[in-house]
């Protein structure tokens, strides 16, 4: 799929380049240098889902048991900026410099929240040890929060045309760094009271996505058509690619805080949960518009 749509995309400019090099005037030996500014829509390939299992704290008798959820990780269409700097010793070759950043909402619906927990008490009237089975599932609302991409890449330019319609195709390394926050994930604390009485707290936790660095490439084109002087249009078609990677997980808050009876630290909920890496895929396909200055 990755194949195909690079393909598309340097297919798309090839096939403009008849029209460019038509209305193409005199080319000049001069170095120009070329920035733009563009308002760009992401794709994001990222579409996974995230579980977690853990023994539920209980105090104080021995105990078994688990608890745990799949929530969704996929990520919506995203709105960004890029913005491009390229300089052009010969009229037909030059290097590029590409920054990207956009925001990109996660979104899915989960399973539900499930615990269990089997414990021994001493409950009235004789106070005999007797073993216990508390089980619940608990729906679970749909993911929320965003991912931060920001990418920068180094390409290999080839100009097609010098007229007033001109393409420029290029490719070349890039780095990523990606990292963001999750809502929500459940967790749940348990304790005997009074004439072993179960109680518990039932916390709704946000999660962080560490930030982490990869490295891909990127391929594809822009159509630049002139305006006037050295202002133009330039409409964009790109592919970013960056292999999947695991990124730590952090425990950040708990959103439901007023409605816990006795909230742990995020430290002791972090361990608790032992929640481990997250597998993301930075890839995304990128079109965009803006305007270019060349002098």
């Amino acid at each position: 799929m990755n194949k195909l749509v690079v393909g598309g995309l340097l297919f798309g400019i090839a096939a403009l380049a008849p029209v460019a090099v038509h209305a193409q005037g005199p080319a000049t030996d001069r170095p120009r240098f070329e920035v733009s500014v563009a308002f760009v829509s992401s794709s994001p390939r990222q579409d996974g889902t995230y579980s977690t299992s853990f023994v539920p704290p209980f105090d104080p008798s021995e105990h078994s048991g688990s608890a745990g959820q799949t929530v969704s990780l996929s990520l919506d269409r995203a709105a960004g900026f890029a913005v491009t700097a390229g300089y052009f010793p010969h009229p037909r070759y030059g290097l590029q410099v590409l920054v990207n950043r956009f925001e990109s909402p996660f979104e899915g619906t989960n399973t539900p929240y499930e615990v269990l927990l089997v414990y021994i008490a001493l409950q009235p009237p004789d106070y005999q040890p007797r073993e216990y089975v508390y089980q619940r599932a608990q729906d679970w609302p749909d993911t929320e929060g965003a991912l931060r991409s920001l990418s920068v890449s180094a390409n290999a330019a080839l100009r097609i045309g010098e007229g007033p319609v001109s393409a420029v195709v290029s490719g070349g390394p890039s780095v990523y760094r990606t990292g963001g926050e999750v809502q929500a994930l459940g967790y749940t604390r348990l304790w005997l009271g009074g004439h072993s009485v179960l109680f518990l707290d039932e916390s709704v936790v946000e999660i962080a996505v560490q930030p982490r660095t990869t490295l891909g490439f990127n391929a594809g084109g822009e159509l630049v058509v002139a305006l006037h002087g050295p202002l133009a249009v330039v409409f964009d078609g790109r592919y970013f690619y960056a292999p999947r990677s695991a990124s730590d997980v952090r425990v950040t808050r708990i959103l439901n805080f007023d409605e816990v009876i006795s909230p742990e630290s995020i430290e002791v909920i972090q361990e608790q949960m032992d929640l481990q890496p997250v597998q993301l895929d930075a890839s995304f396909l990128r079109l965009g518009v803006g305007v270019k200055l060349r002098w």
